[in-house]
């Protein structure tokens, strides 16, 4: 064979294998935000903190859900999936705000993602919320990106006022995460992680069908409020209620600011799904909803994708 020939068939044969890895898989070649958000069809990553939470959707989406090849990248595994017509990649994030951003950025830089969809399970705050309720909240905050002061002989505490205007729990004196990004002129305060407007008027109108279908004692779909995340598991009533009365938070997670955060950075919509398991520090109802609160969830994140324009 001509050497001219066989390089250029063999630079031919590389280019359409790079083309299909990209139809069919992850790339792993970081990807800008800009080719993200300009890809002809859009690839929407479900994270989830366990593989068993995810395995919701299979269950709940029935029909309209078709499972794809699986790649395993640095020990997590990237299911992908068709789930009401839209091309999806699940991924288990993993407990805590530290696993939960390390797979987000991973997925973002290997895979051309252009929306973020987090579904999982969380603790209530709001006490007018049960068990079985799915919130979708407008925004996400850190609640522990705080500082944790000494008291004072006077019964006081060394700092007398929360930087971020929001009252102390005790010690605990909450701050203002600072986040930069691309095109940034530098560090600057985020107290307030919103969802995307999009996903957001989706879930809306899917909640909406879901809540006529359902009994009126039935647990509701709600998109509102506000959600916080941490490193802590809150077990505490005490706690849960300073929440509440200081942040206004509807449900508490480990994964969705953190989630949120990233996407933030790297200008790709996001929107957080969570459906309450029980009232954080109360005790699981004796009387468990049926479907299961992850699987409330995962109604609501198959009925969005449905709404979503096409």
């Amino acid at each position: 064979m001509n050497p001219r020939l066989h390089s250029c068939s063999g630079t031919l044969g590389l280019a359409l294998l790079t083309g299909l890895a990209l139809l069919v898989g992850c790339s792993k070649r970081p990807l800008s935000p800009g080719q993200r958000m300009t890809a002809r069809q859009a690839l929407y990553a479900i994270l989830a903190p366990t593989e068993q939470e995810l395995a919701a959707l299979e269950t709940v989406a029935g029909s309209r859900y078709r499972g794809g090849p699986i790649e395993v990248h640095n020990g997590i595994p990237f299911r992908h999936a068709t789930i009401a017509g839209r091309g999806c990649v699940l991924l288990p994030c993993g407990m805590s705000v530290v696993n939960a951003a390390m797979v987000t950025q991973a997925a973002l830089d290997r895979c051309p993602i252009t929306h973020v969809i987090v579904m999982g399970e969380a603790g209530g705050v709001n006490p007018s919320r049960v068990a079985g309720d799915v919130i979708v909240p407008e925004a996400w905050s850190h609640h522990t990106e705080a500082a944790v002061v000494n008291p004072t002989p006077n019964g006081g505490w060394e700092v007398t006022r929360s930087a971020s205007g929001i009252p102390n729990f005790g010690m605990i004196f909450p701050e203002t995460v600072t986040v930069t990004r691309s095109g940034s002129r530098g560090a600057e305060p985020m107290p307030r992680f919103p969802i995307d407007p999009g996903l957001r008027m989706a879930a809306t109108k899917a909640a909406s069908l879901l809540s006529t279908n359902a009994s009126t004692s039935a647990p509701k779909f709600l998109t509102s409020g506000v959600g916080v995340s941490g490193p802590l598991f809150v077990a505490n009533r005490d706690y849960r209620a300073w929440l509440f009365t200081a942040w206004r938070a509807e449900v508490v997670d480990l994964e969705s600011a953190a989630i949120a955060q990233v996407c933030w950075a790297n200008r790709v919509p996001f929107i957080a799904v969570r459906s309450i398991s029980s009232l954080a520090g109360e005790p699981p109802s004796k009387t468990p909803p049926s479907p299961s609160p992850i699987q409330r969830a995962a109604q609501l994140v198959t009925a969005m994708l449905e709404e979503l324009p096409r």
